[in-house]
């Protein structure tokens, strides 16, 4: 036992020898080369309601959790944190990194995931990696599919605004540059992963008018990603979307809401609304159409107005979910 301590006594003293003959600079070089600093990133949520009403359109379209995930340009996970209990009427999330976040000398650049209401789409243990790199989590190739859509467009419902499964998910990825001694600031925002259709049929007749296979065609696809990856292809010519059973009161309005991913329609295509009632009465936008697109984070407003003559009056704008702010502290 005492032969194996003098040899490590012997081996640290060799250790230290050796650190004594090597330059005071390099030491100090090494040590001024690390510097801790801040980073304060706000991550901002759509979820307004309209006509710049402060609340947001649909309970389920809050932002409850929000998991913001900071790595190094090489994917190397450096923090990793969810937020939960974000009070419901919050649609702006300030975080604020202080004193973990240290950098070389010169600008350090990092990439940033933010994901919203991740309940929606996958347990929270699929995302907790403290360490390791963000290819593990396969979060650019992250798919949500029909099953989840079905879920969302369920959350619409009154019954189910409350439940976490149904809490419409938003996500961003952005780089930030971060300067050393400094307090570093960025702004970020956040998208919805899926687009919004809001139809009003409006009958101006006192008669009530059962309409037949109400159709938005090629706007149904079956999945989308998580993450809006720049240069990635967006579905193209999905199924329709056929809304049935609809009747519009006399002199009153018929509203259907529901989400779909984004896509869009190939060649000289456009999307087409169409249905038909009574007697050889119809509509279907054949000429010009609705767009050629619809990306998520954007809705699409339709306006429909049936007159006493059978007449057809059509209205619709793309617009995207307008941001409304309110701030609440991570520290």
């Amino acid at each position: 036992m005492k032969i194996k301590t003098l040899k490590k006594y012997a081996g640290g003293m060799a250790l230290l020898t050796l650190l004594g003959l090597l330059p005071a600079s390099c030491i100090k070089d090494d040590t001024a080369a690390v510097k801790e600093t801040t980073l304060t990133l706000t991550f901002s949520t759509r979820a307004s309601g309209d006509q710049g009403t402060t609340g947001p359109e649909s309970a389920n379209e809050h932002m409850r959790t929000l998991r913001v995930i900071l790595t190094e340009t090489d994917g190397t996970i450096r923090y990793n944190t969810k937020i939960t209990g974000i009070p419901e009427e919050a649609t702006d999330q300030k975080v604020t990194f202080r004193e973990l976040i240290t950098v070389e000398d010169g600008t350090t650049r990092f990439d940033v995931y933010a994901i919203a209401n991740e309940e929606a789409f996958v347990t929270s243990e699929q995302l907790d990696a403290q360490s390791g790199n963000i290819s593990d989590m396969n979060l650019e190739s992250l798919t949500l599919n029909a099953a989840v859509l079905q879920k969302l467009n369920q959350g619409l419902e009154s019954d189910n605004q409350d439940k976490q499964e149904y809490r419409l998910p938003q996500t961003a990825k952005a780089e930030v540059t971060v300067e050393p001694e400094r307090d570093n600031t960025a702004t970020i925002q956040l998208e919805f992963v899926v687009a919004k259709v809001d139809l009003t049929f409006t009958n101006q007749s006192p008669q009530d008018i059962p309409l037949d296979d109400a159709t938005f065609s090629s706007m149904d696809v079956s999945s989308t990603l998580l993450l809006p990856l720049e240069g990635r292809e967006v579905s193209t010519n999905g199924n329709d979307v056929v809304l049935n059973d609809i009747v519009v009161p006399g002199n009153g309005q018929f509203n259907e809401t529901f989400y779909v991913y984004e896509s869009q329609v190939g060649g000289n295509n456009s999307y087409v609304l169409s249905t038909t009632w009574g007697e050889g009465h119809s509509l279907n936008l054949t000429d010009g159409g609705l767009g050629t697109s619809f990306l998520r984070g954007t809705k699409l407003d339709v306006d429909v107005t049936i007159n006493s003559r059978q007449e057809v009056d059509l209205v619709f704008v793309v617009v995207p979910w307008d941001e409304v702010d309110a701030d609440v502290s991570f520290q």
